[in-house]
């Protein structure tokens, strides 16, 4: 018997059961839609029945029925007539479709953060007013938390399905029988799906088209094709990045059992995800694998599926069939599409009559259920293709210029269009910052900046900040256009520090400047060498203490002049050798007391380098050493006068043979073998040149042992004397040289005056004349405003291309533990208001000008062994109190004059003879002779 077909359509406003067409329309991962002409008694208007609920329902008689329950999208009246029984009547056409459809309508752009792909589409349909009981999610796989995902200028429907076909979950609408009411369903698992209604299997009958007495399946149409049968997927984790890609972890391969040839590789191809207790989104290499095989099987869908034709309304969308009673057919199938067409068509009769008849169908695609069934991904990724401005955020209170970032350096920004509430943290994923291209760059973005974000292959889940933007709120750092010439770099103190550092630079021409500014702390640090080079002008100013170490040495070179000026005390300690060597004019101006103490020699050279002179310096303090220690009166005088004749030999002509010691040595010298020891050491190390060894014709013959004298006595003398003598032919080579120009008895220019700065220093020192300040170089002044102390523990040797000048507003205290020894090619003047007390073992001063001492107050020199004195001027030596002059040895040779005054006394030595002009003349010998009276002269 013939099966009698119902199709209606019905809403609350408007019903109809005569529907001369429906059109309908299903397939898992698209939204539902019918497209029904239908004939109304009432008239409903058209504007009333838009977006309302509706059912359109078809099936046969007494059986189950198939509802499809939507919105109505779109209202049309087609006619409006009269009926047979003169009744009117509208035609209308309406299209309903499953509420889903319509979010197509609804394009936002927002973010979602650290949530799965379940959650963001409930928080689309929770924007959009679907209620939780319209929708089911039934998902047999567990979904990752994204831990960034937008939607960006597209469709909340796009989105959805976007989403959905990257996770191989589809979705589509169902009633269920006797409920009245659309629901959504999201699956991820095609192999489960339930059974049609009423009945599994459908036979397979030819031709059995049109409401037969049994559900049938009129047409069967299998399908095969070639599909890709391999896909690729790579990506990229920068908290675990691999320089090998061939090893490379997120490297995934899906194959299928056929045409692997044919491959589909992607890159980037995962999303960022949040594991359970991060904060940080990595590239998991599990959801890149899964992620790949859901590629493979959507594009495996194609391979072989089958079209059916059948009467029957019970074939569901998204539900399980059997086919049977086909040869090759046969199986359980999902039907992934399906669509009902109905339509009451006109047939002609015999007799030429027409009449209605309905026409129904309803065709499936079909996939083996073995098949997993995905979703094709064909929904677009939005492109963002041009570079996007947004504003540094932190959370809430942070003021601006605070730094808000994570272990990365990744900052987190609120972009403009991004209508959430969320102005602070969060507002975005952390973003990395592209740093300048050097190794250690790091400048991280401060809150409120405006910074540049640009997204790797447009795509807008994986943001970038690539720089950064001046705007009304954060100016340039320097006025434009005043200051276009600036180049710099300023970053402000934090937290609200006030203050900055920076790196500037000035190229307007003429003015080119670096500058560096540190608010607080400056430091650099050089591995190997460095090197400065200053052009004109340097300028160091320090408001509190400056401390300067050097693990080896330290050389300066000032070719013109320098000023030192301490408002306080000053203390140089020397724990060795000290050398000052100045080309032009020395000047020392302390307002206090100045110490200076030298644990070994010290060395101060005025003008060029006299190394043959030091030499010199290195035999005296041996010698007088050695003498020191012998601890006999006629020893002493043997010892100092075998070297001053061994070492001095080329000299005897200026300077008259020593014919004795006289005096109580043991009195005046004291030393031990210890001290002497340490003496020599230090001597071995001074330069010399390869001239002086040839006049040195050995060592001084050995002593004898003198009455009382033990040959033991003698010996430690001759060891002392032998050491001394061999560190003199080792770096005393090539004095004579040296002191022939410095006296003018020899070849030479008078020392090697230096041919720098010969017009004298810039400039001047303070409490010295410009005469004095313009003497060219080589010239030596010392102003000390208070007391003067130095003290050297060995050697002290000062040399001077030109003149010595000190002056000294107190005391002066010197000591020196060895041989002090001046070498001065000029004139010498000292100066002292004060008490001048000299200490030393020897004493050698040798002089091409004047010397002048001048001591406000008592003057006392005390000399241990022999005091040499050659002076190619005039000599004057002038003390306010009583001056005591104590040696062993005292020989003063003047070209000139020798004057000594204390007081009003006064004793001049001269060519002519001897002047003493004394208020009071007392003259104390053991034995005096005049060969002629005073009165004869």
């Amino acid at each position: 018997m013939t099966r009698t077909l119902d199709v209606y359509i019905r809403n609350e406003t408007f019903v109809s059961d005569k529907v001369t067409r429906l059109d309908e329309y299903h397939r898992a991962g698209l939204p539902a839609y019918a497209v029904i002409e239908a004939v109304a008694v009432d008239y409903v208007s058209i504007e009333e029945l838009v977006g309302t609920r509706a059912e359109v329902a078809h099936g046969y008689a007494d059986e189950t029925r198939h509802s499809f329950w939507g919105r109505i999208d779109t209202a049309t009246v087609l006619a409006g007539q009269g009926g047979s029984d003169g009744a009117p009547s509208w035609t209308y056409r309406l299209k309903v479709i499953a509420t889903i459809g319509l979010l197509d309508r609804s394009v936002d752009s927002q973010i979602f953060q650290n949530l799965t792909t379940e959650e963001i589409i409930k928080q689309i349909f929770e924007q959009h007013g679907i209620a939780p009981e319209e929708y089911d999610f039934t998902l047999d796989a567990t979904y990752p938390k994204r831990e960034y995902c937008v939607q960006y200028q597209e469709s909340a429907l796009a989105f959805i399905s976007r989403l959905c076909e990257e996770e191989g979950i589809y979705f589509y609408s169902y009633v269920a029988d006797g409920e009245e009411a659309e629901k959504l369903y999201f699956r991820d698992d095609s192999s489960s799906a339930k059974d049609i209604p009423d009945g599994l299997e459908l036979p397979y009958r030819p031709g059995s088209h049109g409401a037969t007495t049994e559900d049938t399946l009129s047409e069967l149409h299998p399908a095969h094709r070639v599909r890709s049968g391999k896909f690729v997927s790579r990506d990229f984790n920068f908290m675990t990045p691999q320089l090998d890609v061939t090893t490379n972890d997120l490297t995934k391969t899906a194959e299928a059992s056929a045409h692997t040839d044919f491959e589909v590789y992607d890159y980037p191809a995962c999303y960022l995800e949040l594991a359970d207790g991060s904060t940080v989104g990595e590239i998991k290499s599990t959801t890149l694998e899964r992620l790949n095989q859901v590629r493979l099987e959507a594009e495996q869908v194609g391979v072989h599926t089958v079209a059916a034709v059948s009467n029957c309304p019970r074939l569901t969308i998204a539900h399980k069939v059997k086919v049977s009673d086909s040869e090759d057919v046969d199986g359980e199938y999902f039907i992934f599409a399906c669509s009902y067409h109905f339509a009451i068509m006109m047939q002609k009769q015999d007799d030429g009559s027409s009449v209605e008849i309905d026409s129904y169908r309803c065709e499936v695609e079909l996939l083996p259920i073995a098949s997993k069934y995905r979703s094709p991904q064909v929904t677009p990724k939005p492109v963002i293709h041009g570079p996007q401005t947004a504003r540094i955020v932190a959370p809430e209170g942070s003021e601006s210029e605070e730094i808000h970032t994570d272990e990365h350096g990744r900052v987190q920004v609120k972009f403009h269009w991004d209508r959430a509430a969320n102005a602070y943290a969060d507002a975005t994923c952390w973003m990395r910052v592209q740093q300048l291209q050097t190794s250690g760059s790091m400048i991280i973005p401060r809150v409120h900046w405006e910074v540049i974000v640009e997204y790797m292959e447009g795509n807008p889940d994986r943001p970038v900040v690539t720089g950064r933007l001046y705007n009304g709120m954060f100016m340039p750092p320097y006025a434009l256009p005043e200051g276009k010439t600036r180049t710099a770099m300023r970053t402000n103190s934090h937290p609200s520090g006030g203050g900055s550092n920076e790196i500037r630079f000035e190229d307007k021409a003429g003015a080119e400047e670096i500058m560096i500014h540190s608010q607080y702390d400056t430091q650099m640090v050089t591995a190997n060498n460095k090197k400065k080079n200053v052009g004109n002008n340097e300028s160091l100013h320090v408001k509190n203490n400056s401390e300067s170490g050097v693990s080896g040495n330290s050389d300066t070179k000032i070719t013109k002049g320098s000023q030192n000026d301490i408002g306080a005390d000053q203390s140089v300690s020397v724990g060795g050798n000290r050398k000052r060597e100045i080309n032009a004019v020395y000047g020392l101006t302390s307002g206090g007391d100045t110490t200076v103490t030298v644990g070994g020699n010290q060395f101060e050279m005025t003008g060029n380098p006299l190394e043959a002179l030091l030499a010199i310096a290195a035999e005296r303090a041996a010698e007088m050493a050695a003498a020191a220690a012998a601890n006999a009166v006629g020893q002493v005088t043997a010892a100092v006068q075998g070297a001053v004749d061994q070492v001095l030999g080329p000299v005897d002509d200026l300077c008259a043979q020593v014919d004795g010691i006289t005096g109580n040595m043991n009195a005046l010298a004291n030393g031990d073998l210890g001290t002497a020891a340490g003496l020599v050491a230090g001597a071995s190390g001074l330069p010399g040149a390869g001239a002086m060894a040839s006049a040195i014709a050995g060592p001084p013959a050995a002593m004898t042992p003198a009455a009382g004298q033990s040959a033991g006595d003698i010996a430690g003398v001759n060891a002392l004397r032998a050491a001394a003598t061999g560190m003199i032919q080792q770096g005393a080579s090539g004095a004579m040289d040296a002191v022939n120009n410095a006296l003018g008895t020899g070849g030479g220019d008078g020392g090697g005056q230096s041919g720098a700065n010969a017009a004298g220093p810039e400039g001047s020192v303070d409490g010295v004349d410009e005469a004095k300040n313009t003497k060219g170089p080589g010239h030596q002044i010392n102003k000390v405003g208070a007391s003067h102390t130095e003290t050297s523990a060995a050697l002290r040797v000062m040399a001077a291309v030109n003149g010595i000048n000190t002056n000294v507003g107190a005391s002066a205290t010197q000591t020196v533990g060895a041989a002090y020894l001046e070498l001065i090619l000029g004139d010498r003047a000292e100066s002292v208001e004060g008490m001048k007390s000299e200490t030393s073992i020897g004493l050698i001063v040798l002089s091409k000008g004047d010397e002048t001492e001048h001591v406000g107050g008592a003057k006392n020199t005390t000399v241990g062994g022999a005091v040499l004195q050659s002076i190619k001027g005039d000599y004057s030596v002038e003390a306010g109190a009583p001056a005591t002059l104590i040696g062993a040895l005292h020989k003063m040779d003047a070209k000139g004059s020798i004057t000594f005054k204390c007081g009003g006394s006064e004793v001049v030595l001269d060519g002519g003879g001897i002047t003493i002009t004394a208020p009071i003349f007392t003259c104390t010998l053991p034995k005096h002779h005049l060969p002629k009276k005073v009165s004869d002269s």
